[in-house]
């Protein structure tokens, strides 16, 4: 809720000295008003520089696994003929 405005008239009617702790609170909330938009804008950019990098990390990892599809995909799922004769040796041996 945005503070409420005062009235110029009632501040003038003040002591000096509260005037001077009305301004100085004004100029407290306005620094922090900056800050917290600052901390917004700067949060804000993190969180598109993160989505970024997840993006980047995403895509890099699809092109590693179809490098390793490419390049180990078919011939490292075929059997040597002498290792399908060895696994048969083993499972009758087995049982």
């Amino acid at each position: 809720m945005p503070p409420s405005p005062i009235d110029p008239a009632r501040l003038a009617a003040l002591p000096a000295d509260l005037r001077a702790l009305f301004r100085a609170q004004e100029a407290m909330i306005e620094a922090e008003r900056r800050r917290a938009d600052d901390e917004c804008s700067a949060r804000l950019h993190v969180e598109s520089e993160l989505a970024a990098s997840k993006e980047s990390v995403e895509r890099l990892e699809l092109l590693v696994k179809e490098y390793e599809r490419a390049r180990f995909g078919k011939r490292s799922e075929k059997f040597n003929p002498d290792q399908r004769e060895c696994q048969k040796f083993c499972v009758r041996a087995s049982l």
